[in-house]
């Protein structure tokens, strides 16, 4: 068996159930329900060796589907053969048959949406080619139906019935759910032009910020609408093809709805983005999708939000347009010059297009240190450029662990936090990773050790901090000159605060606040603009959320 592809164990599982059908036919019971229970178990270890081997595919999913439904459509029929012509063991074989047809028809479109919501098996990180809408007459339902068919082929026909009503109920339990979670009120969508109307608050930005702002509103009774440009969670996957949360999957759900246990403890970007969306539709959120907010004015009754679907009214309006919108770059001197390709991390996607190359990244942020240690893990020939030094933490084992660490820091007095912190951090400045100078509470560190062991390894190169580039390549603070091909700059972001930046008092990019409302512009909230030291982004998003709810609640009422 170890000799054998996935792809030959899953023909090899067909031969045998159609070895079962027939051997039914020809009466053989025994043979027959040997034959069927060899292909189970070559079904199930198919799947198994692909996972083992790295080498599932698509391919291989397909093929796994369509001759299971050859051997579920061939086990009946040899049991009926044998039966002999004519009798009512054809009728409800018919009946069978069809009932099959309908049901594979249902949840295999039903698949097919969800895939194309990005909210099927490959988002949820599921070890299976599609998802399965819940059904009652499922796999092992199958199973033991079809072994019974083999074993007593004289109570075939009322088995068959058995089955056949098993499958209709499954196909209700399906229609219900599509009714419930496709239909246009399930889905987060533009309003028409029609139907607008002045809202109470308006949240610019439909990520995590502004759904938990949203969702925080909710619970207090005030309406909210939320106006986003693209989808859902949309910058989620507009980053490298990798990236996967920093924070556990139990630690980084927002309020009222935990991320699914079928994902990983540290769950994709494709998988946070489906995980919004369910968000969205399952508090019942105002999201207005397709909508570019294009500029924002103040009169006597308040803001007037101009977008690219129309106008919007309101009196309270907060901004949650995140901090991975905006990417800081060509911040490095000389970067007219490069000749290379050079681009920001942000468009960064994977290691294919460097094969060849010699590559610098710049910034040891979390995305800085990812994507070297990525490339060199790949055998591009990679470097680092570190400026002020690197931070580092492992990644947590549970969301219990972080939830419970992070709540202790947060109320302890900040010399024990600092204390703690340091303690806790590990040193890699022997690598050429020098501890960054600064308050350990200020620092929003690198979570994982993979860039620490891909410089151990040798397969990443540490170098000074860049002071120009040049035609071919940089030049270093510490006056070498390094010739590569492309530069990588993992040189951050700004709040993308778009035309709301003209209401907002800024320092160096970033906006000053009054708790979360604008010190310049009254009636103007921006939340999620800033990291937290000790703990993740979308493990603190809620709370903070909740915290500037209640602000603007409290103004509200004033």
């Amino acid at each position: 068996m170890s000799r054998l592809s996935p792809k030959q164990v899953t023909v090899l599982a067909f031969v045998f159930g159609l070895g079962a059908a027939g051997f039914a036919a020809a009466g053989w019971t025994l043979a027959a329900l040997a034959a069927w229970l060899t292909n189970r178990v070559l079904d199930g270890l198919d799947g198994t060796l692909a996972r083992k081997r790295g080498a599932a595919s698509d391919l291989g999913g397909y093929l796994d589907i369509v001759l299971d439904f050859g051997v579920y459509a061939a086990v009946p029929l040899g049991v009926a053969w044998g039966l002999g012509p004519g009798g009512a063991h054809w009728i409800a074989l018919s009946v069978l048959l069809a009932s099959f047809y309908v049901n594979g028809a249902s949840w295999m479109m039903l698949s097919a949406i969800l895939e194309k919501r990005a909210q099927g098996a490959v988002a949820r990180g599921e070890a299976t080619t599609i998802t399965m809408p819940p059904g009652v007459a499922g796999a092992v339902v199958t199973f033991l139906f079809f072994t019974a068919f083999l074993s007593w082929p004289a109570g075939f026909a009322a088995l068959a019935y058995g089955l056949a009503l098993l499958c209709a109920i499954s196909i209700g339990q399906r229609v219900a759910w599509a009714v419930q979670h496709l239909s246009p009120k399930a889905s987060p969508t533009i309003k028409a032009p029609a139907e607008r109307r002045d809202w109470p608050v308006v949240i610019i930005g439909g990520g995590a910020a502004g759904l938990a702002a949203a969702q925080a509103l909710k619970r207090r009774g005030v309406d909210a609408v939320v106006l986003e440009q693209e989808r859902v969670g949309w910058v989620w996957t507009q980053h490298y093809d990798s990236l996967t949360l920093n924070t556990h999957r139990d630690a980084s759900a927002l309020p009222g709805l935990r991320m699914p246990r079928g994902y990983p403890c540290f769950p994709s970007g494709s998988q946070v983005k489906a995980y919004l969306a369910d968000y969205a539709r399952h508090h019942d959120l105002d999201v207005h999708t397709g909508v570019k907010v294009c500029a924002v004015a103040r009169d006597a009754r308040g803001w007037r939000i101009h977008t690219s679907t129309g106008d919007y009214r309101c009196d309270d309006l907060v901004t949650a347009t995140g901090i991975w919108s905006q990417p800081l770059d060509r911040v490095i001197a000389g970067s007219d010059r490069f000749g290379g390709c050079l681009i920001h991390s942000r468009a960064y996607r994977n290691p294919s297009a460097y094969a060849s190359r010699r590559v610098l990244v710049i910034g040891v942020g979390n995305s800085g240190a990812e994507i070297a240690a990525e490339l060199g893990e790949a055998g591009v020939q990679t470097w680092i450029s570190v400026r002020g030094g690197a931070t580092f933490v492992a990644r947590p084992h549970s969301g219990l662990e972080m939830s419970v660490v992070s709540a202790l820091l947060r109320h302890s007095p900040r010399p024990l936090v600092e204390a703690v912190l340091k303690r806790r951090r590990p040193d890699y400045s022997a690598l050429g990773l020098p501890r960054e100078h600064a308050n350990e509470a200020d620092i929003y560190p690198v979570v994982g050790r993979r860039l620490p062991d891909a410089v151990r390894a040798g397969r990443v190169r540490v170098v000074a901090a860049v002071d120009a580039l040049t035609e071919v390549g940089a030049r270093l603070t510490d006056g070498t000159h390094l010739a590569v091909d492309a530069v990588i700059q993992a040189t951050g972001y700004r709040p993308a605060l778009g035309p709301v930046a003209d209401w907002v008092a800024l320092e160096d990019g970033w906006p000053i606040l009054d708790g979360y409302r604008s010190r310049r512009t009254p009636r103007l909230y921006c939340l999620g603009t800033r990291y937290s030291g000790f703990e993740g982004w979308l493990q603190s998003i809620g709370r903070h959320a909740d915290q500037m709810a209640e602000q603007l609640c409290a103004d509200r009422s004033s």
